[in-house]
């Protein structure tokens, strides 16, 4: 694995030049190396993502070379032009010929062979693309993709030279050896490089300064630049194998497997969202510590491969194969009610075919969903029978709901390496011994705590709003604005997201309190709509935003949102405090439950007054208990908006 590592890296560095002059396919290159055991195939996908990152998206042009290359130069021009009528689409084929096969090139077309190795002019391919005869030519006048003059030529030369068939270099076995070029250089991998160089009358770039050295390298192999340090006890060391010292040290990073693992996440649709609808959250963090960990152990890839594709069906699974087998739960899930579960299921088990195929073959396999491939060798038989392996899993097609994994889960740990249980108990120790010291900053706050509780509600007064409009873009007609402008009343359950525009009736306000009465219209004559079993009459508000503004706003204005400091109340639920309002979460939020027969409110401090003079308007925006709370009925049922002045005569 090291000297693979060492390998690529000097690799990903000399190719950029290379690269840059976007006239060699990196296929070319990674075929050459696996001939000659270089890049094991165990190894090829490292291989792989460090080149990558090395050189990026190569972009190849043609090449000219006395030998005709079937796989890069013939295939492609059949493939553009011929194959739409006589490739592997049964219904569109004409003439019973098909191009993208060994024994149809080769085949007796009727008139003649096809192709007749050696003889151009007694080949069949060749005389109908030269053909003058429009009711002969090929392809058609009228066909959207014609041969060019040189086209027809490199088909001419290819007959000439023997018409040597190849499959596609992807299905083609790799011979386990093969010569290394005969360069004057230390590195074998190089020596291929120099090779293909000379072939495209290229030379090497000149050899990159040390700093460059080590800051390609770092960021190629963990994604972090090198610090200052390590960037000096590089320069400083003139060592022959100081920058294999370099590779060692990356390698042995931890953060080298999480740069590595970044390409295979991409590929494998890891997210930590369902993606559908809602888009709720999922934990697939532990697969993610799989593949991180995977890397830096450096785990053969046949391995690394069988454990995601079916660990959990391994004999005697550890925790870990199973962990791995959670590649094949990275798709997109949803729980939005209306849609088909077993459609659903469907959907999730083509998305594992495709991945898988993609992912692990390089094939897009999912071209077969509808009907057999048009390009490559898979028809839609085979699409179902690799779908039927997949399909096989005990999951449901509406799951997933409230940041909840779908079943079937697990409960498993990391694994990745942790502090053990012994160290974390003799920090814990050492902690603990801190806390029973004195610390001048906790002096200093309980001084001003007890200041706070002296000037509790010196100076306050509370004075209400004039409400003037509320408004919630899913329930019109819910609000009434009663007792002469100061209280809005809710009738029923309606209105999760309302909007209140008020005018501020003083200036110097320093906060803002939502005031709730109890009604005999409510459940159990509380001051809220909740309706659950053991707890009627309650209310729950997630946030609480405001805006002041000069003119009346139907909207919470966020370029003047109102910094809120502190939340308080007179009463509050244990699980459900004031400041629960602040977070933002809608998993959340305050409650005065069990004090719901009673008037209850809750006060927003501001970090700065406002008033009627400078901002006569002020807009609230509610949102109520809902989401992820699980009920829609925790709504407030009549409240009135004051306007605070003095101290607040409530904590939190």
């Amino acid at each position: 694995m090291k000297e693979l590592i060492h390998s690529c890296s000097i690799l990903s560095l000399s190719l950029r030049s290379l690269f840059r002059c976007r006239q060699i396919k990196l296929e070319e290159i990674f075929i050459d190396l696996r001939r000659n055991n270089l890049v094991p195939r165990t190894k090829s996908l490292l291989f792989v993502s460090l080149v990558a990152l090395g050189v990026g998206f190569l972009t190849p042009c043609s090449i000219e070379s006395q030998t005709v290359n079937f796989h890069r130069q013939i295939r492609p021009l059949l493939s553009k032009n011929c194959f739409a009528c006589h490739g592997p689409d049964e219904k569109q084929r004409a003439a019973d010929l098909r191009l993208d096969l060994r024994a149809g090139v080769f085949g007796d077309g009727g008139d003649g062979k096809i192709v007749e190795p050696g003889k151009p002019q007694e080949s069949e391919l060749y005389l109908r693309i030269t053909s003058s005869d429009a009711s002969e030519k090929m392809p058609p006048p009228k066909a959207t993709h014609q041969l060019s003059q040189d086209d027809v030529a490199l088909i001419k030369s290819w007959i000439e030279q023997g018409a040597k068939w190849e499959s596609h270099w992807a299905y083609i076995p790799i011979p386990r050896k093969m010569s290394i070029p005969d360069y004057e250089l230390k590195n074998p991998i190089d020596r291929f490089v120099a090779q293909r160089l000379d072939k495209a009358g290229l030379s090497f770039s000149p050899s990159a300064t040390k700093r460059e050295l080590i800051r390609r390298v770092s960021l190629d192999l963990t994604g972090l630049p090198p610090t200052p340090g390590e960037i000096k006890t590089y320069l400083d060391d003139h060592s022959p194998n100081a920058f294999e010292k370099v590779v060692d040290r990356l390698l042995a990073s931890r953060h080298f497997g999480e740069r590595m693992a970044l390409a295979w996440l991409d590929q494998a649709r890891y997210a930590d969202t369902n993606g559908y609808s809602i888009d709720g959250g999922r934990h697939m963090w532990l697969w993610r510590d799989w593949v991180i960990h995977a890397y830096n152990e450096n785990m053969p890839f046949d391995q690394f491969l069988r454990e995601q594709l079916a660990g959990d069906l391994l004999p005697n699974a550890t925790e870990s194969q199973k962990i791995a087998s959670g590649f094949n739960r990275n798709h997109m899930i949803t729980h939005e009610g209306g849609t088909i579960s077993a459609e659903n299921l469907v959907n999730y088990t083509v998305d594992r075919v495709k991945t898988t195929s993609e992912v692990f073959l390089g094939l897009t396999m999912g071209c077969a969903q509808c009907h057999d491939h048009k390009y490559d060798p898979i028809s839609q038989k085979d699409f179902y029978r690799f779908f039927a392996f997949f399909n096989s899993l005990d999951d449901r097609g509406l799951d997933g709901n409230a940041g909840r994994n779908s079943t079937p889960h697990i409960k498993v740990k990391t694994v990745l390496p942790m502090e053990s249980k012994a160290s974390l108990e003799k920090e814990l120790l050492a902690l603990r011994r801190l806390m029973e010291k004195a610390y001048p900053s906790q002096a200093a706050w309980e001084k001003q705590a007890l200041e706070e509780l002296g000037n509790l509600g010196r100076g306050f007064k509370a004075t209400p709003c004039e409400v003037i409009k509320v408004t919630d873009p899913n329930a019109h007609g819910a609000f009434r604005i009663v007792d002469e402008g100061k209280t809005v009343f809710v009738p029923g359950p309606r209105g999760r997201s309302p909007s209140i525009s008020a005018k501020l009736p003083i200036d110097n306000v320093t906060a803002l309190r939502l005031e709730f009465l109890p009604d005999d219209r409510f459940p159990e004559k509380g001051i809220g709509h909740g309706r659950q079993k053991g707890n009627p009459g309650n209310l729950v508000l997630s946030a609480f935003h405001a805006s002041a503004t000069k003119l009346m706003s139907t909207q919470v204005d966020p370029f003047r949102e109102l910094r809120i400091k502190r939340a308080t109340a007179s009463a509050s639920s244990a699980k459900f405090p004031p400041r629960n309002v602040l977070d933002g979460r809608d998993s959340n939020g305050w409650s005065p439950s069990p004090n719901l027969k009673t008037k209850q409110s809750i006060t927003l401090e501001l970090a700065a007054p406002i008033g009627k003079s400078n901002t006569p308007y002020v807009t609230v925006m509610l949102v109520w208990g809902g989401g992820g709370l699980g009920r829609g009925d925790l709504v407030g049922g009549k409240y009135q908006l004051l306007a605070i002045s003095g101290n607040n005569d409530q904590t939190d």
